[in-house]
């Protein structure tokens, strides 16, 4: 599939469903079922739902121990072990280290706290340290230990350091919400959570899902990294040079501005390629375009992941999660790359279709010659020592002793000599002066102006003050042209304008409702 620059290009909810699903059970005391009431519409009737909250312990069966720290592995086959630090240590830490080789580093305090093995089963490494000055830290305690689960599911079952709940808790409270009226088995609970999961935001009253926004975010962030903002500069040369951004820190912990994360900003991004997605297909489907390089082309997008996935040292899978989110996998984000394909081969085909005429260019060209055209004229600069009245008025007449001498283009190349401040020699060269192949966009703003005026002619000569420059600039105009040069340039303005304005009859009819999850402007 070819690249194409114009606008786009190809680069704990599971805690609530768990606490329930095996802690629904029927009434046994309840009368069976008669001829008005079906077995399954009694369970319906009976499910309990009444949160069952697992919580850890420290039964000091199984520890490494010293006089300051205790690490407690009694329950390593439900998927945790807890820790505590009595010493006097303002900073302590523990680290844990699986068989995936993450290391986890957690801070410790003097009553027990919960830590998960989310690694699975295997050898674990744990360590307590403690601060010695700034980041550096002595080892108190180091130990490794097996684990073999009981259940894969369980380091996610249990409260933990980092997410801590009781039986009490706003999102225990909110998971018995979502199970009531659960058919048998967790069924309607996961209906539910699903009909919330897939309603993240809303686009044209389509239902948008985390993880498809999330898709559309990465989608969104690369492109606008990528995207050439001059030379060979990116936005996110850019962002990372001039405006602050850090790749190493989350985007929603990075003040884009006030009241505006750069999540904010990359969401909004994200907002902007959902509804133009949706306009593609749409005008797609209208127009009955036939997507024959389907299967191609996504095989070709995945394999490109999976060499940047290698290029980068990591595994297919957490590539995948570092550009579409934490919840990707390739199965669940499929779905929404075939359609970003679909749109993007749709998009090249409206380019073919919106592509400027020759008769386009040269009017568009006609109606913007001063950005176009290249100037040749030569200069002299007179000083003012200061920007004193006095000072000023010493160069403005200086200045109008130059221009005085200069009827020809000669009689200025002499004068640039003849007014060189003495040891200056820069213009024993003819051409010291020579302005060449230049646009309106890079003369000194105070002369732009007079040179592209469209009544210049060869041979003019004027004097410019430039009062923020405190000096005086003798001019000499030579010519303009236009070599055809930048006909692509327009040719790609004009299929911008063109396509913007095409998109626009559907994209301008979409609502979107965000609710409160970021700021959308």
């Amino acid at each position: 599939m070819k690249s194409y620059q114009m606008y786009r290009f190809i680069p704990i909810m599971l805690l609530c469903v768990c606490l329930f699903t095996g802690g629904c059970s029927q009434n046994k005391d309840q009368p069976s079922a008669t001829h008005n009431q079906t077995p399954a519409t009694e369970a319906a009737s009976h499910t309990d739902h009444t949160p069952q909250v697992l919580t850890p312990q420290a039964d000091g069966t199984k520890t490494f121990t010293t006089d300051t720290a205790v690490i407690d592995i009694s329950h390593t086959q439900e998927g945790y072990i807890m820790a505590k630090y009595t010493g006097s240590n303002a900073k302590p830490k523990l680290q844990l280290t699986g068989t995936d080789g993450i290391t986890y580093t957690y801070s410790l305090y003097k009553d027990y706290s919960t830590f998960p093995l989310t690694s699975g089963d295997g050898t674990y490494q744990v360590g307590v340290y403690e601060n010695v000055s700034d980041d550096r830290y002595t080892t108190l305690l180091s130990e490794t230990f097996s684990v073999t689960l009981t259940d894969p599911l369980k380091p996610y079952l249990y409260p933990n350091q980092y997410v801590n709940f009781t039986a009490d808790s706003l999102p225990v409270a909110k998971a018995e919400e979502l199970a009531d009226g659960a058919s048998s088995g967790g069924t309607a609970i996961g209906l539910k959570l699903n009909s919330i999961y897939n309603d993240y935001i809303e686009v044209d009253n389509d239902k948008i899902s985390q993880i498809e926004f999330d898709f559309y975010y990465g989608i969104a962030k690369t492109n606008s990294l990528n995207t050439t903002l001059y030379g060979s500069m990116t936005y996110g040369d850019y962002y990372t040079s001039y405006m602050g951004y850090k790749t190493s820190q989350s985007d929603k912990s990075q003040e884009y501005s006030t009241d505006y994360t750069w999540y904010d900003f990359f969401a909004n991004s994200a907002v902007s390629t959902i509804k133009e997605t949706k306009a593609l297909l749409k005008d797609a489907d209208a127009n009955g375009f036939t997507y024959d390089n389907e299967d191609a082309d996504y095989d070709e997008f995945i394999g490109k992941l999976k060499d940047a996935a290698n290029k980068a040292d990591t595994s297919y899978s957490d590539y995948l999660k570092q550009m579409f989110g934490k919840r990707a996998t390739e199965k669940r984000v499929k779905e929404f790359l075939k359609d970003y394909l679909k749109s993007t081969a749709y998009q090249e085909k409206l380019t073919e279709t919106l592509a400027a005429s020759d008769s386009e260019v040269s009017a568009y060209y006609e109606d913007n010659k001063d950005t176009y055209d290249k100037f040749e004229y030569r200069m002299f600069k007179v000083k003012a020592e200061s920007s004193d009245s006095s000072d000023m008025a010493n160069a403005k007449e200086t200045a109008n002793s130059f221009a005085s001498g200069v009827s020809s283009e000669l009689d200025f190349i002499n004068q640039c000599r003849k007014f060189a401040e003495a040891g200056d020699d820069t213009y024993a060269d003819d051409a010291a002066s020579l302005v060449t192949e230049t646009k309106k966009s890079n003369i000194e703003e105070a002369c732009a102006d007079w040179i592209a005026s469209s009544d210049r002619k060869e041979g003019d000569l004027t004097v410019i003050e430039d009062d923020d420059n405190t000096c005086f600039y003798i001019v000499y105009y030579i010519s303009r042209s236009y070599d055809g040069s930048d006909d692509d340039a327009i040719k790609s303005t004009l299929l911008n304008q063109k396509y913007s304005e095409y998109i626009k009859k559907y994209t301008d009819e979409y609502s979107v409702n965000v609710k409160k999850r970021f700021s959308y402007k």
